[in-house]
């Protein structure tokens, strides 16, 4: 069996979808990571990652039960639908499984910010609940939560889902955090053009998210108000769901942009991003408005005004469906 599931990107609510109930707009967007799964006699998962094959001959990183060691992600997604199981008292047959998120690096081995781990989760999940007979709707529901529960773990904890939410659903919705988190489709929602550029440097989310943790428990040094700065972010996440013409879509993202910056500076993760001048050439125009997406400055997103844009060498921000099962 095969499925391919889409990476993600938060638009708007940055740190925000970490509280309970706390908002973001999301999507869904290709790339995609392919799961190969077949019936063996033990449980492994091979993982390829990256465009470059190991320049020393080393086989592709693997994972079987009890040396997690490699992939610590596939061991806390398999623990994690390894309890679901036990719960139901399904005892699946074992699956021989590759996981490709090659796409979603670049020639240089760097990761583009699209969610690849959350993706690699949910189609993990997916497989060992198709492995365990399950129909489509007990599938669904089994792979959110086992992807969810396995990604948070191999995080600390501290992972929001809305990642592995956007991925799941496909499109674009609005994501409410927490321990249950939800997902409700917007689908009147369109986002002007925008094309993503990466940033300066990667940036470690599970890092970000600390310090996150830190000043929400008053742990840290800066003086800024968690509860304005918060507020500020519900704000403009809730004003571009709630968008329908482009003239408030453009000012709720122009304050999200505003509310991240704000929390980027609190949190000592610089989330100001400037627009590369190759990319403004490459579209032939300057863009209305530049927004980072996610913790700090990783990834970069152009919005432009007319009915599209294309420039070479850069991706568009544009939605697409959830998993689609290939055999």
């Amino acid at each position: 069996m095969t499925v391919s599931v889409p990476g993600n990107i938060l638009i708007a609510g940055e740190y925000l979808v970490l509280e309970e109930g706390g908002p973001g707009v999301a999507l869904a967007l290709e790339p995609r990571v392919y799961a190969r799964a077949q019936p063996a006699s033990t449980w492994s998962v091979e993982a390829v990652m990256g465009r470059k094959p190991l320049s020393d001959g080393r086989p592709a990183p693997r994972w079987t039960p009890g040396h997690a060691e490699e992939l610590p992600l596939v061991e806390a997604v398999f623990q994690a639908a390894a309890a679901l199981w036990r719960e139901a008292g399904i005892a699946p047959q074992p699956q021989a499984t590759v996981l490709d998120s090659s796409a979603f690096f670049d020639i240089d081995g760097r990761k583009a910010g699209f969610g690849s781990s959350a993706a690699t989760a949910l189609a993990l999940a997916l497989t060992l609940g198709k492995a365990a007979g399950l129909d489509a709707n007990q599938l669904r529901a089994f792979a959110l939560k086992a992807a969810l529960l396995g990604h948070r773990n191999a995080q600390g904890g501290r992972g929001s889902g809305y990642d592995i939410y956007a991925s799941a659903h496909g499109g674009i919705g609005l994501f409410s955090g927490g321990a249950e988190p939800r997902w409700q489709a917007l689908p009147n929602l369109t986002l002007p053009p925008a094309l993503l550029f990466a940033g300066p440097a990667p940036v470690a989310s599970s890092r970000a998210v600390k310090r996150f943790s830190e000043w929400r428990a008053g742990l840290s040094t800066s003086r800024a108000s968690p509860q304005k700065l918060l507020e500020r972010s519900r704000h403009s996440a809730l004003a571009l769901a709630k968008a329908r013409d482009s003239g408030e879509i453009l000012r709720a993202l122009a304050e999200a942009r505003l509310a991240g910056i704000a929390l980027g500076d609190a949190l000592g993760v610089p989330a100001l991003i400037d627009t590369p001048p190759a990319l403004a050439q490459a579209a032939g125009r300057k863009p209305l408005l530049v927004k980072a997406s996610g913790a700090g400055d990783e990834l970069g997103m152009a919005f432009f005004d007319g009915q599209s844009v294309a420039a070479e060498g850069y991706k568009e921000l544009k939605a697409t469906g959830g998993p689609l099962w290939l055999s």
